[in-house]
Formats: C-alpha cells, sequence, structure tokens
C-alpha cells in the first residue's frame, strides 16, 4: 500500500494541522508515515504546504514531485500543485475559494468541496480544514474516518482538546458530503479512481531506495514526459551494443524484481514507464539511458551503481581514457540528438557512494521545471558554457569554473549559449 498527498494554501487554514492529524491517523492504523511542512517567509497569511507520505513498507523519502493526490485550499495553490497530480490521481478542491470554473483539469479526479457552506453548517467556518480533510479521506479511503478522529487528540494542543468535538462533527460532514455523491467532479471519476487504487495497492512504496535525481535525470528528465519517453527510449542504438558498458542492466532488473515479488505492472506504476518497455529492457532488446536506471534503481530499492557495474567487484576502478563507454547516444533512426551524452567514469566499482560521469550538454530552447531531492552535486565545467538555476540564483560558469550544492535546493542544470557544454558531474548520496 502506498499513498501520498500534498496540502497547500495559506498560513491559518490549517494546512499543517489537516498533514498532521493525517499522519497520526496513519500511525494509529500501524503504516508507516512521514509529514513534512514547508513554509513561506510569513506564516499567517504567507504560502503554506506540507506533504504527508503513507505506507505499509519503510519509506525512502518524504519529497513528492508528482503526487497521487493533492488538497489544495486557495487559487495559487491550485496553479502549483494541480499540474504535478499523477495521472489517476486526486485533487481535493476547496471551492469557497476556487471558482469551479477555473478547475479545468484532465485525467484526474478533482473533488470540489464547498467547504465554508458545510462548515458554517456545523456553526463555525473555522472548521473549513476539517471539512475538507473529512471529505478527501472518505473519497481516498487511505485512512478510515475513525483514526483520524482518534489523531485529534495527539495533534492538538491540549488547551484545544475541548474543540476536538466541533472537528469531529466538521470531519463528519466533509464525509457525509462524499457519500451523498453532491459534489462535483470531471468526467473520468470512475477510471481516475481505479487507477488511483491500483496505485494505493502497490505492496512497496514508491519513493523507497536512493531517494536522489542527479542533475543526469534533470538533463535526461527535461523532455522525458509522459508523451515523449517513449521517443526517448527509442533513441537509443539498437544496433550497437558494442558501446554500452558491458553489463546486462535488463537482467539484474528481472533478477531483483522477482526476488521482491514484484511483476512488471507493479515497476511501471512506480516508474510511469510503460510495460513494453520495461519487457524489451529486461530482455536485453533495449538498453536503458541512466535517467531510466535511476528510475528503475529507486523503483527496486536499490543503488544505481548496483545496475552499471561490471561483473567484477574491486576495491578500485580504473578507467583508461581510450576505454571509456559513452551510455547514451542519439537517435540513429531520426538524426537528432536528445540533449546529452554521459560516460561512466567507475562502470566497474560497487558500493559506491558517488557516482561521477562525463556529460555532453546539447544546446536546446525548452525550459523545464526544476528538480529537488535529497543528496549533493558537484559540477566543474571542461568546455563550453553551463547554466545552472539553484533556488532563485542564476549561475552562469565557464570552462574551469566549479560548483557545489545541496541537491535538496531546487536546480535545473543546462547548456548556456549555442556551444556544446562539457562538465564532469560527482553525485553523492548517503543511502
Amino acid at each position: 500500500m502506498y499513498f501520498d498527498c500534498i496540502i497547500a494554501g495559506f498560513g491559518g487554514q490549517g494546512v499543517m494541522l489537516m498533514g498532521n492529524i493525517l499522519a497520526y491517523a496513519a500511525m494509529a492504523e500501524k503504516k508507516k508515515a512521514t509529514y513534512m511542512p514547508v513554509y513561506g517567509v510569513e506564516m499567517r497569511g504567507g504560502t503554506a504546504n506540507c506533504t504527508v507520505v503513507i505506507s505499509d513498507r519503510e519509506i525512502g523519502s518524504p519529497i513528492v514531485q508528482r503526487p497521487v493526490s493533492a488538497i489544495v485550499m486557495n487559487r495559487p495553490s491550485m496553479e502549483k500543485f494541480g499540474p504535478r497530480v499523477k495521472k489517476g490521481g486526486l485533487l481535493v478542491i476547496n471551492s469557497s475559494l476556487i471558482p469551479e470554473e477555473e478547475v479545468l483539469f484532465k485525467g484526474f479526479e478533482c473533488l470540489i468541496i464547498p467547504s465554508r457552506d458545510l462548515a458554517l453548517e456545523i456553526g463555525d467556518e473555522r472548521l473549513i480544514n476539517m471539512v475538507v480533510l473529512g471529505a478527501a479521506v472518505q473519497n481516498s479511503g487511505v485512512v478510515s474516518l475513525k483514526s483520524l478522529k482518534k489523531a485529534l487528540y495527539p495533534a492538538l494542543d491540549p488547551r484545544y482538546h475541548k474543540m476536538i468535538d466541533m472537528n469531529i462533527l466538521a470531519m463528519e460532514r466533509g464525509a457525509q458530503f462524499v457519500k451523498d455523491g453532491k459534489y462535483q467532479s470531471n468526467v473520468n471519476d470512475l477510471k481516475a479512481y481505479q487507477y488511483r487504487m491500483s496505485i494505493m495497492e502497490e505492496k512497496k512504496d514508491k519513493e523507497t531506495g536512493h531517494a536522489y535525481e542527479d542533475f543526469l535525470a534533470d538533463v535526461s528528465n527535461q523532455f522525458a514526459r509522459r508523451d515523449e519517453e517513449r521517443e526517448f527510449m527509442d533513441s537509443i542504438d539498437r544496433e550497437s551494443p558494442q558501446e554500452d558498458i558491458e553489463v546486462n542492466v535488463g537482467e539484474r532488473v528481472r533478477e531483483v524484481r522477482e526476488s521482491q515479488g514484484l511483476s512488471l505492472q507493479d515497476i511501471s506504476q512506480r516508474t510511469d514507464i510503460d510495460v513494453s518497455i520495461l519487457e524489451e529492457i529486461e530482455d536485453g532488446t533495449i538498453a536503458p539511458p541512466l535517467g531510466i536506471v535511476i528510475k528503475l534503481a529507486k523503483a527496486l530499492e536499490m543503488k544505481m551503481g548496483y545496475f552499471i557495474s561490471g561483473k567484477e567487484d574491486r576495491s578500485c576502478t580504473i578507467v583508461r581514457g581510450d576505454d571509456r563507454k559513452v551510455v547514451s547516444r542519439y537517435d540513429s533512426k531520426k538524426g537528432e540528438h536528445y540533449g546529452y551524452e554521459y560516460e561512466s567514469l567507475a562502470p566497474h566499482k560497487k558500493n559506491r557512494h558517488m557516482e561521477p560521469f562525463l556529460v555532453t550538454l546539447e544546446p536546446a530552447d525548452t525550459e523545464e521545471e526544476r528538480s529537488a531531492h535529497d543528496g549533493q552535486e558537484f559540477i566543474y565545467v571542461l568546455e563550453g558554457t553551463m547554466e545552472v538555476r539553484l533556488g532563485e540564483d542564476i549561475h552562469i560558469l565557464e570552462p574551469g569554473d566549479s560548483i557545489y550544492y545541496d541537491s535538496i535546493v531546487p536546480h535545473l542544470v543546462k547548456c548556456h549559449g549555442s556551444k556544446v557544454t562539457r562538465i564532469l558531474a560527482v553525485l553523492y548520496a548517503e543511502r
């Protein structure tokens, strides 16, 4: 079982309390749970959101880029987090502050709750957050309403326990609203609900494993949106296996997957990679690029190095200048380059904590969103000019320049200008 949710609004709406209660409810049911709050510059009136992850297994990271579900309490939160909800997921909307005509999302269920009206029925509009939380839990089924009520005691300061009965009434009113079927939603409700249930019924947590996406994943995944992923996979030259690192990634993926009792469909749900592509990888028909290997390693709770290392288990490894292998290339059928290629500098060293690569960045006009994940990254520019967008800052690095930063800061690494850029990159993450 796996479930995650981003709850967002402005300070004063009780967003953090909602997340805290949800996490306590999961713990009351003996489930694993993480709760991670994020505040804006101001608390009351400023931006605020939190992420809750719930699973029946150990949770590898509390960070979620594309949630299974999201609860948005105001318009800015809907605009920011609505597009991130996974296909088949759930978006719960506070229609008291978000006009229904502005809810135009497709591909997942939108649960529209007139929370203020329902809270006023209880007698206090300050209970809007509890109404929304009750509705969300009733729809998702991630925890029981009974557990949600019990969670009020540890989540609330004892000074406010006198308000618990009112909060329970608000939760029950939100849940009853969903039971009555009076809420408005999009036309794909049943299909979205069934898909979401399949995600939540996974045997292991999608976010387990080493919890970092390196900048190479950023580069490769800048264009690897769902509708472009197959095109990216097709960019691998199937006629030139002699250029790849001499290890059967697909064979190792199959061995680990089968040892964990997982199906190809399980892995597909955790990685957003089509089952047909996974079959070709395991059969050795295609060799996956590093961005795909990262996804597979995270889904299987393994280090990436396990899949791309050679057979030897060496205490040290030497890669000669004329013996490096280019792991990802261009689309030989279309004659198009897809923005990068990389060369592993430690293909035979197992159990390593650092991943060193030589990376070639191609000029690209597209602007993609930044990523944030656990770990650290060090980059040294060899040729060309590189642009690093780190938080609110933009850094331009020339040959001889280097940068070292925590990957948890939202960042984007790209070629700057019209010339090809070559960099040395070293990624680190503790497991």
